[in-house]
């Protein structure tokens, strides 16, 4: 019985840390190029904004694993939400380009700083209650990861369709 309420926790906790780290990541794009918008960005600036969040999971990517091997993966994680909360605050206290691109640069960090490690981290949890993460199982993780993407980056896209009489 206890092996059911430990795997029903950690699901829970998958499917929690999913919603806020994939779903809204990637629905919060569309927002960005709103919020771009109605602060006077042409659109064509927006795109070299938002090339500054690629460039930054590239440079995020690099240390992630090697950080989370190093200090935990929890550790990571938060560490991920902080560079992102950081990224918004740049945001909501300057109005320019380049501490727009500044900010999405951050926000790639910490998207990529979350990557993987999210699986990694349920993976040891599961490992540490002695329950055996077989391929079914991981295979649905991805599947439900790359799912919550694919559902956020088309909330993102839909919300960017939107005129600028939005309250952004």
């Amino acid at each position: 019985m206890k092996s059911k309420s430990v795997n029903f926790k950690i699901a829970v906790l998958f499917l929690t840390f999913t919603a806020v780290f994939t779903l809204f990541r990637s629905s919060m794009s569309g927002i960005f190029s709103l919020f771009y918008a109605k602060n006077g960005i042409p659109n064509a600036n927006i795109s070299s904004i938002k090339s500054f969040q690629n460039i930054g999971i590239m440079l995020g990517l690099l240390p992630a694993g090697y950080l989370a091997d190093r200090i935990g993966r929890l550790k990571v994680l938060s560490l991920s939400s902080i560079v992102i909360a950081s990224s918004f605050l740049i945001l909501i206290l300057f109005r320019n380009f380049l501490f727009f691109s500044l900010a999405e640069l951050l926000y790639g960090i910490g998207l990529a700083l979350n990557s993987g490690t999210l699986i990694a981290y349920i993976t040891d949890l599961q490992e540490q209650n002695k329950l055996s993460p077989n391929s079914k199982l991981m295979g649905m993780q991805v599947i439900t990861l790359n799912l919550t993407t694919l559902i956020g980056g088309n909330i993102g896209t839909g919300l960017f369709t939107i005129t600028d009489t939005a309250p952004v």
